[in-house]
Formats: structure tokens, C-alpha cells, sequence
């Protein structure tokens, strides 16, 4: 096939791509399948080129001030092409299509808020990708790299508007032992255990004692059997000045600190659900969970700014803020918290507006401020 030519500005939009974006939907991908392999299979299919472009000219648009083409070309070019082939009755769903949905995905993603109103993808096969013909979550290559990515991202819709996640866990045929493993693996399993959190919470509002347990365990023993590679190789003393409130901890790599964030967020959920709680004193209760809640947060928060630059840690953090912030009483935190969201807004394209204006008014600040 005849390999297309580049216009500077496409060239341009494919870097962009490379050097901000794919980052980050490969954070759990040591092998940087949408980094490596997609943009090279993007010269073949005009469908995946298009949705690099549409992307990354949204991050542009939403980043920096720019005269560049409304990424809404792209998007509509990429969908014209799409759409005829998702419409296929029993249609296999080729490599490149699940790469492209999974990528205006990520373009979606910057228009929904992380606050929640349960805002759905306007993708028809995105669901099609998650519960695929095939249990793929560990069959390697694109198809694998493409399964996780669109969990994830369902994940994050889930978590934002207090649902289950729409696709069965049953099509994820991962190894959730503690056996030996490499870091993606393991990451992937307290993934796949922070959507068991999800749902179990969500799914009817409450947990019984005998499954909370189990969660609980299960994330307790993740946390112990864990490699070395998952400890911090640094940790900072903050001063308790502004912009530098929280412990600082540093990993390895995103990939190690994207699995210790779902460990945090999935017990921000349980402490939330704890059917232990209401035993104790109403007093007691709210003072041991806000703590508690506090707590997990500040580490989520002190992890995205342990150096992290990928959009899903900042995403994973404000997730966690939008949960409990309300539970932070100190001003000079509150203001903390609202930079951490502003920068996700800033410079990773996630709407964060919201949940800036709902926790201010969860903090009583007055309507100016």
C-alpha cells in the first residue's frame, strides 16, 4: 500500500501524539504499544491516522492557545469512516479499529467532566471492545494494550458517577494470584481488583461484612506481596507551605504508581462503605473516616506530584479529590487541592471545572472566590 505523506502540521500533530499522549493511555504497557507500534500502523489506515490527528489537535486546542484546524474535522473524517464499520452485523473487529475507538476515547474524555453527570461515549463499539468475542485482556499485542486501555477508561466513568462498570469482569481472564510477575501484571491486578471495589459499592449502595472482608484482604495482601520494585525511591518532607503540603513520593515509573493509586482509590471506596462504621459513636465514625479519607487523598495527591506527567496518574488523583475533598477542613489544603485540579485542567485537557466549583461550595467559599 501506498504510505501517505505527512504536511508539516499533520507531522506535527503525530509528534504531539507520540510525546503527550500516548504517555499516557500506555502507563500500564511497558512494550508502549499506542507510542510504537500504532503510529506506524496509522500509515496504513487512514481510520487510526485520523484519530491521532483529531486527538491530539483536541490536547492542542485545550492546552495551548492555537490558530491550528478545529479537531472536530478530524473526529467527523475519523467517525465517516468508522461508523460503516461498526454497523457490520458480527463484523470482527479488526486491530486498528479498536485502536482508533480507544483513541477518541481518550478525546471524549476531555469534555467529561470528573465530577460526574454520567456522561456516555458516543462510541458504539466501545462496549463491543470491553466485552469482545474473545477473552483478550491477556492475548498480548494491540488487542491486549486496546482491552486495557478501554477498561480503564470505563473504570474512570464508573468511579465519576457512582455506577458498576458496565462491562462484566468475567471477560478479564487475568491472573489475580500473587505469584511472581512483571510490574504491568501486578499493576493490572489491583486494577482489576479497584473495579471489584467499584462495583461490589455501587452496585447496591451498601456491603455486607463478609464481602467487604474480602476486599479488604485482598487489597492488603496485594499490598504485601507486592515486588521490591513498587517500593519509593524517594520520599520528600514537605515544609507545610503552600505547594508543598503533601508527601512527595517517587517511583520507579508510572506503570508501579498507577497500581499503587487504585490501591489508595479502592480504599477511599471501602472506608466510605465500611459496614463497621455505623456501630460506632455518630461523632467517633465521622471523625476516623474524614481521617482516613484525608489520608488515602493526600497520598494520591503526593504521588501525582512525586514527578508523574502522564494525564492518568493527575486523572487517578483528581478521581480520589473529587470523592472526598469535601473532607478536607484547612484552607491552605483546600487551596492544594484546587491547584492540583487546575493543573489537570491546564495541562492534561480534563475538565475539572465542576468539581472545583462543587467542593467550594462544599467548603462554604464565598461565590467570589
Amino acid at each position: 500500500p501506498t504510505i501517505p505523506t505527512l504536511s508539516t502540521h499533520e507531522a506535527r500533530l503525530m509528534q504531539h501524539f507520540i510525546e503527550h499522549l500516548a504517555p499516557s493511555i500506555d502507563v500500564v504497557c511497558s512494550s508502549q504499544v499506542f507510542g510504537r507500534l500504532v503510529p506506524r500502523m496509522a500509515f496504513l489506515s487512514p481510520i487510526l491516522l485520523t484519530s491521532i490527528f483529531a486527538v491530539a489537535s483536541k490536547h492542542i486546542s485545550k492546552t495551548i492557545e492555537t490558530t491550528e484546524p478545529a479537531p472536530e474535522i478530524y473526529f467527523q473524517e475519523t467517525l465517516d469512516h468508522l461508523i460503516p464499520v461498526l454497523n457490520e452485523p458480527d463484523a470482527l473487529i479488526e486491530d486498528y479499529i479498536l485502536a482508533a475507538v480507544v483513541i477518541l476515547r481518550v478525546m471524549e474524555e476531555m469534555d467529561i467532566s470528573l465530577s460526574g453527570h454520567d456522561q456516555q461515549s458516543h462510541l458504539p463499539a466501545i462496549h463491543a471492545l470491553i466485552s469482545a468475542q474473545e477473552r483478550i485482556a491477556t492475548q498480548g499485542g494491540l488487542r491486549q494494550a486496546a482491552w486495557w486501555v478501554g477498561f480503564r477508561q470505563e473504570m474512570v466513568v464508573a468511579f465519576i458517577n457512582q455506577r458498576p462498570i458496565v462491562p462484566v469482569l468475567e471477560h478479564c481472564n487475568l491472573d489475580r494470584s500473587f505469584c511472581t510477575a512483571d510490574d504491568d501484571t501486578w499493576t493490572n491486578r489491583m486494577i482489576v481488583h479497584c473495579a471489584d471495589v467499584i462495583n461490589h459499592c455501587f452496585q447496591n449502595g451498601s456491603l455486607d461484612q463478609k464481602t467487604y472482608q474480602a476486599l479488604h484482604d485482598y487489597g492488603e495482601a496485594w499490598m504485601t506481596h507486592k515486588p521490591q520494585s513498587f517500593s519509593p525511591i524517594f520520599q520528600s518532607q514537605p515544609s507545610g507551605e503552600q505547594g508543598d503540603l503533601f508527601t512527595k513520593t517517587w517511583y520507579a515509573g508510572d506503570t508501579i504508581a498507577k497500581g499503587i493509586q487504585h490501591y489508595h482509590l479502592s480504599k477511599i471506596l471501602l472506608v466510605a462503605h465500611d459496614p463497621d462504621i455505623p456501630r460506632l459513636g455518630l461523632h467517633r465514625k465521622a471523625f476516623e473516616q474524614a481521617n482516613e479519607l484525608r489520608s488515602h487523598a493526600r497520598t494520591l495527591c503526593g504521588i501525582a506530584q512525586g514527578g508523574c506527567k502522564t494525564a492518568a496518574i493527575w486523572v487517578t488523583t483528581c478521581m480520589g479529590i473529587s470523592w472526598c475533598g469535601d473532607r478536607f477542613v484547612s484552607r491552605i489544603e483546600q487551596e492544594e487541592l484546587l491547584e492540583i485540579l487546575r493543573y489537570t485542567e491546564r495541562v492534561h485537557a480534563r475538565h475539572t471545572l465542576s468539581t472545583q466549583k462543587n467542593l467550594k461550595e462544599a467548603w462554604d467559599w464565598p461565590a467570589a472566590t
